[in-house]
């Protein structure tokens, strides 16, 4: 009788889901096992989209800076103004006057608060550059954080925009396309909630 017990919760082991060879597999473990193998896989396209970004940041800064001696050689010279954020762009561009600059704008309209505030600093960097509407804004270079970027968009509590399409790209002309990014509620923007909710809950 003992053996047949032993031979039937062997079967019983055999048939039940997750078990192999008799063994019972606990999939809590196995998806702790395959957890590092995902955080490898997004570190990797992270590293890829850093460099990526930093490869296209080299590659704008030159197209940037030979326009910006192409005016000078063509007598009408002008300043190459980098922005990084939309702080930057109403402090560097709302004074400049029409025409006076070459703008590269690294990864700033992303960060814009509200749609019209994103309307505004466009209309800034367009009037800086004097990109004519219809006309391919040719002294605008703006740079910006891939839409597959998912930490790097979800992590940055400043983001609130995606850009899919803005100058140099030869079918954006003078334009930008864009949507919002979605609930901004991030890991970072929590944690510092949370930071300073301890530190009141302290005092």
């Amino acid at each position: 009788m003992a053996m047949v017990r032993r031979r039937n919760a062997r079967c019983e082991r055999l048939a039940c889901p997750g078990t192999f060879w008799g063994q019972v597999v606990n999939t809590k473990s196995m998806s702790l096992l395959f957890s590092p193998l995902s955080t490898v896989l997004t570190g990797a396209v992270e590293g890829y989209a850093l460099l990526d970004r930093a490869s296209d940041r080299r590659r704008m800064l030159e197209l940037a800076q030979a326009r910006v001696e192409h005016h000078r050689q063509a007598g009408k010279p002008r300043t190459l103004v980098v922005v990084k954020s939309p702080k930057d762009i109403k402090l560097l561009l709302s004074s400049a006057r029409v025409g006076s600059a070459v703008v590269f704008v690294d990864c700033a309209l992303e960060k814009c608060n509200s749609e019209a505030d994103l309307l505004d600093c466009w209309k800034q960097i367009k009037r800086a550059a004097d990109a004519t509407e219809g006309l391919r804004g040719g002294d605008i270079f703006v740079l910006r954080i891939q839409s597959w970027s998912s930490s790097r968009l979800a992590l940055d509590p400043r983001v609130r925009w995606i850009i899919t399409s803005a100058p140099p790209d030869p079918q954006a002309m003078d334009r930008i396309k864009y949507r919002p990014f979605g609930r901004r509620s991030t890991l970072l923007a929590d944690t510092r909630t949370a930071q300073r909710a301890a530190k009141a809950a302290i005092k």
